[in-house]
């Protein structure tokens, strides 16, 4: 009997081993199962973020950047630089309106750069600074008299360009006022000369490290005096309208800032007449542009998410045919670019680079013609905080599409090649043409040319389509 107790009792002890073990055992199985769920896990979140991660990539190679940088905020030095040589008198007898758009600039500047911060100054053959209390009350007060400091017989464009160059630096807004007429000596050809002279003058300031941008503003104004010609002959003009010029000289910063405070145009300045920007930065990334339905849209489209953020849209896919050729458009936001409206709207300036498409129109958004917009379109900029300032129509010319890549070139407007004159020795003044304009232009722009290289452009934008 004890024998068969003890052979019992060993038996169940083996049996409770057998099920600790078996327990111990399964235990260790749920943990596994738990540590490969959790590895599971983490590699489908790695996956997930991968894939967020190598979208986003693809959309930042379409174009825009996704994130605003902070903005720097810009406190130059103005110094405004008043041609006084003796073919600008006519602009100052009388209550021109020559001085009304000088006042308005100095009220404006004074304003936005706080008046410490902006000098005035008379140029012809050395700079002559104007002490004044107050310079808007100067202006107003100009006669012959005060208007005559310095060596106002001698008039030499490109040494007047020179000296203000000098004193531009990266911190510095250069503002000069002339009648941009070049004194050659009666010789036309001499203004190849000149137009070379002045892209030194550039290609030398960007040599120093100051890549400039120069907007030119032609205004204007009542000129009453003596106008000479390129032979120094006498010409006299009573109160006959003719072309005068600002031209502001300053970094892609200081010019950016400059047209965001003071859009030259005919709503200020009452001489207003053309305005050009020569640059050599290409705004590619800092423009912002997306697809817009509108209202008179040919087929239907979907935007491909691949290309597509809360913000904009860059993609199209799902193409429907419609009654006609396929059209879709494109919103984008120049403010940024101190360019004429003319330009903008101007079919020409713009080149197709890749795409069966044709520009089919180009329109200035206003009150009007935002409500071509569709209403989806209007709430995605809404909500976005976005604002475009024209939209452009693509038309399909062929069936079948593919990606569009499409750049707004940088290019001399026609109206200096209108402004330009090449002889004013005739009885009867051309009083809307300046004698050897587009040289200065031309000099400027090639300086540019080469500073910037083969892919010149001020904007290029592409449109992914499947």
């Amino acid at each position: 009997m004890a024998y068969m107790y003890w052979v019992a009792m060993d038996i169940m002890n083996k049996r409770q081993n057998s099920l600790k073990l078996n327990e111990d055992y399964m235990n260790q199985k749920k943990g596994m199962i738990r540590t490969i769920f959790r590895l599971v896990l983490s590699l489908m979140f790695f996956l997930l973020v991968s894939c967020k991660t190598d979208r986003q990539e693809r959309q930042d190679n379409i174009g825009k950047p996704t994130k605003e940088q902070p903005v720097k905020p810009i406190s130059p030095n103005v110094n405004v630089y008043i041609e006084n040589s003796l073919s600008m008198r006519g602009y100052i007898k009388g209550n021109t309106s020559f001085k009304t758009d000088l006042r308005e600039l100095l009220t404006l500047l004074n304003y936005h750069y706080d008046s410490e911060n902006v000098k005035l100054y008379f140029i012809n053959k050395e700079v002559y600074p104007i002490n004044s209390n107050n310079n808007i009350d100067y202006i107003t007060n100009l006669t012959n008299e005060t208007f005559k400091v310095g060596l106002v017989n001698e008039s030499d464009l490109n040494k007047v360009f020179g000296q203000v160059l000098d004193k531009t630096t990266n911190n510095t807004l250069s503002i000069v006022v002339s009648d941009c007429i070049y004194s050659v000596g009666g010789s036309a050809s001499a203004l190849s000369v000149q137009k070379t002279g002045i892209e030194e003058a550039f290609l030398n300031k960007n040599r120093k490290g100051v890549k400039l941008s120069t907007e030119i503003v032609q205004l204007n104004s009542q000129f009453d005096g003596i106008y000479y010609d390129k032979n120094n002959g006498k010409h006299v003009l009573k109160g006959e309208l003719r072309p005068y010029y600002l031209i502001a000289l300053g970094n892609d910063a200081v010019m950016s800032d400059l047209n965001t405070k003071i859009p030259f145009n005919n709503g200020k300045f009452e001489g207003f007449k053309n305005k050009l920007f020569l640059t050599t930065k290409n705004y590619s990334d800092d423009l912002y542009y997306t697809l817009l339905k509108t209202k008179s849209d040919v087929g239907r489209y979907s935007f491909n998410r691949s290309y597509s953020t809360q913000n904009y849209k860059r993609g199209i896919e799902n193409i429907k045919q419609g009654r006609g050729k396929f059209t879709f458009s494109v919103g984008i936001d120049f403010s940024k670019i101190p360019l004429e409206s003319n330009y903008l709207l101007e079919k020409s300036n713009y080149k197709i680079e890749q795409g069966n498409y044709k520009i089919k129109s180009i329109t200035a958004v206003n009150q009007t013609t935002s409500q071509t917009i569709s209403s989806p379109s209007q709430a995605l900029l809404h909500n976005g905080k976005q604002k475009v300032t024209h939209y452009v129509t693509f038309e399909a010319t062929s069936a079948g599409q593919s990606d569009l890549v499409c750049v707004l070139e940088n290019k001399i407007p026609g109206w200096v090649y209108a402004t330009n004159s090449m002889d004013d020795t005739a009885q009867i003044i051309d009083t809307k043409r300046t004698f050897g304009f587009q040289y200065l232009v031309e000099g400027i722009d090639e300086a540019n040319k080469l500073i910037q290289g083969e892919t010149r452009s001020i904007f290029k934008y592409n449109i992914k389509i499947e």
